[in-house]
């Protein structure tokens, strides 16, 4: 492959990079802060007690489930 042809597929990088607005000046959609919503009363400690990571099946034991599931 000829160098010239190589090149002419890739452009330079800027050393710098350009400072960017941070805020939107275009378009139908004003941007607005994300917020996280506040957790659901629901999940309290004693649901989080409740799952026991001991008792989560194998890997094995999901895959062939999942295949006799789907046969």
């Amino acid at each position: 492959m000829d160098i010239a042809l190589c090149y002419s597929y890739h452009q330079k990088v800027p050393p710098v990079a350009p400072d960017l607005e941070l805020k939107a000046t275009f378009g139908l959609a004003a941007p607005e802060e994300f917020k996280l919503p506040e957790p659901s009363a629901q999940w309290t400690a004693a649901v989080y007690k409740a799952f026991d990571i001991t008792k989560m099946p194998t890997r094995n034991e999901v895959y062939y489930t999942a295949a006799n599931l789907l046969s």
